[in-house]
């Protein structure tokens, strides 16, 4: 992994990704990457512009998560409203999370 002071760390959440191409860039330092996102739009934008296919991935019955789960290439991606995501909805806990820009677009 070459980012500073995360040695160990393998998953990674980034909320409101978007189409963001830090996703794929994660992915491919190792890391297991998941976004979140209220637009299926930004998320077929980002796996069009990376040449992955945006494809469902299995619910589990368990989950009863109000987040539909996506792949595109070696991400998971979950569209749906961020504030509604919690562990059992993304189907684990992360190591890390990761915002460059997408908290501080929220109207408090």
């Amino acid at each position: 992994v070459l980012l500073r002071g995360v040695d160990g760390a393998s998953s990674i959440l980034l909320p409101l990704c978007g189409s963001s191409v830090d996703l794929a860039w994660l992915a491919s330092q190792g890391l297991d990457v998941t976004g979140v996102e209220c637009s299926r739009d930004a998320l077929l934008a980002f796996a069009a512009n990376h040449g992955f296919e945006l494809a469902m991935s299995e619910v589990s019955a368990e989950a009863a998560s109000p987040l539909l789960p996506w792949r595109a290439g070696p991400c998971a991606l979950y569209e749906g409203d961020w504030f509604a995501a919690e562990p059992r909805s993304l189907g684990k806990c992360f190591d890390l999370a990761y915002d460059r820009a997408a908290i501080v677009a929220i109207n408090p």
